[in-house]
């Protein structure tokens, strides 16, 4: 992963379930990112998300955008990498 920015994000589903954590390039696309989370939590549980926009991710009380990369967001999350 050198020469990379990385970042490792876990999530929690609304049923208590965890995924991760899971080390992510910064800048992936929110949506990318959604996407995963639709893949794992089907393993992991009854999966009520079926497509992205079923999906809100919270970082630091506030939605990251789906059009917008990790990086990008507006959220202490940016503030951690850098």
């Amino acid at each position: 992963m050198a020469g990379e920015d990385w970042i490792e994000l876990k999530f929690r589903l609304a049923d208590g379930t965890d995924i991760g954590p899971i080390n992510y390039n910064q800048s992936m696309i929110v949506s990318s990112l959604k996407e995963k989370i639709i893949s794992q939590s089907s393993k992991a549980s009854d999966n009520i998300h079926k497509t992205v926009n079923d999906v809100k991710l919270i970082n630091a009380g506030k939605y990251l955008t789906t059009i917008g990369h990790l990086l990008n967001s507006d959220s202490p999350l940016v503030n951690f990498l850098e």
